[in-house]
């Protein structure tokens, strides 16, 4: 069961414009928003993937160089997530990884992403799941391209 679903205190449901909106009280120490705002039925989400300055998109540049069953499983996770939103992401195997840093895994892959709102997630950095110090300099480097989108982990 994703956490966010496992950590969720109360729902309050409002009527507004004809659409239910579920707003969600989720522990401070667990999300750093604690108010996350989705209709029901999910809203898309917009994905900014992570350019470096050389002007290539990092994420589809990895996922492209992966095997073809896992290039087609990142492909499909990418898919769910614009067009079911912050839906999907339940369904998906993630984690936090630090403050608003998170993480989907898929095969022996992972993608560190931050949901800015209810309508954008910055996928930072994708790499394969490794342990050690490989694994902290991945974390570092996704936490430093978060830093220059302009978010606080």
């Amino acid at each position: 069961m994703p956490i966010i679903v496992a950590l969720l205190i109360r729902s309050i449901y409002l009527r507004k414009n004809n659409e239910y909106v579920v707003k969600s009280l989720i522990k401070q120490r667990i999300c750093s928003k604690i108010n996350i705002y989705k209709r029901v039925g999910g809203n898309k989400l917009q994905i900014h993937d992570y350019i470096t300055q050389g002007g290539k998109n990092a994420i589809k540049e990895y996922l492209s160089s992966l095997p073809e069953g896992e290039r087609g499983e990142g492909y499909r996770i990418r898919h769910k997530i614009i067009e079911k939103g912050v839906i999907a992401l339940e369904a998906l195997n993630t984690r936090q990884l630090k403050g608003k840093l998170w993480e989907i895994k898929f095969s022996q892959n992972r993608i560190m992403y931050v949901l800015a709102d209810s309508e954008n997630i910055y996928f930072l950095h994708a790499c394969k799941k490794q342990k050690g110090k490989a694994e902290k300099f991945e974390l570092e480097k996704a936490i430093q391209r978060a830093k220059e989108a302009g978010f606080t982990v």
